[in-house]
């Protein structure tokens, strides 16, 4: 709980105190008394921080439940690089954890409600690095990949930067 409140708080500050200044900056120029001011550039700054906060915290699942789930690799298979995710399918985020291994990369999705688990994969070979996007605030991002059948596959995930590294080879 107290990380998902750090998370709120650090991807909704910027975003409060901007709003906080801009509102401030309106009611000075416009000669609107100071008390009244700044009451509503702190009520705004703070509901700028909350929403943004809410709608910029990456992950829809808790991260102790992300954490274990797990994949079976192949005999010869050597897991890269593990990392909770949301995975774009049919324009839903959907919350699980992303595997990169040396054949594959594979992404397990969770849902609480039914306790099911689904696996999607593919080939390491049949993929090509497409975009990277990282967050401004924090270490995450998205990156874009394309599948040999031409479909496109969208992450979010954190330390984008390690995930660039390993994909782009």
């Amino acid at each position: 709980m107290k990380n998902k409140i750090k998370s709120i708080v650090g991807n909704g500050l910027p975003y409060g105190i901007t709003f906080f200044g801009l509102s401030f900056m309106i009611g000075y120029f416009f000669h609107v008394d100071l008390q009244q001011t700044l009451e509503m550039s702190v009520l705004l700054g703070i509901a700028a921080l909350l929403i943004n906060g809410f709608i910029y915290s990456r992950f829809s699942k808790p991260i102790k439940s992300l954490n274990e789930i797990s994949v079976s690799l192949n005999n010869s298979e050597l897991l890269l690089l593990q990392s909770p995710a949301n995975y774009l399918i049919e324009d839903s985020l959907v919350p699980g954890k992303l595997f990169l291994t040396d054949l594959r990369l594979i992404f397990k999705s969770y849902e609480k409600e039914t306790i099911s688990q689904k696996e999607h994969f593919w080939n390491i070979n049949s993929i090509t690095p497409v975009d990277f996007s990282w967050s401004l605030w924090n270490s995450g991002g998205e990156f874009i990949l394309r599948s040999e059948s031409q479909n496109r596959l969208m992450f979010e995930v954190d330390k984008i930067k390690i995930w660039k590294t390993h994909l782009s080879k």
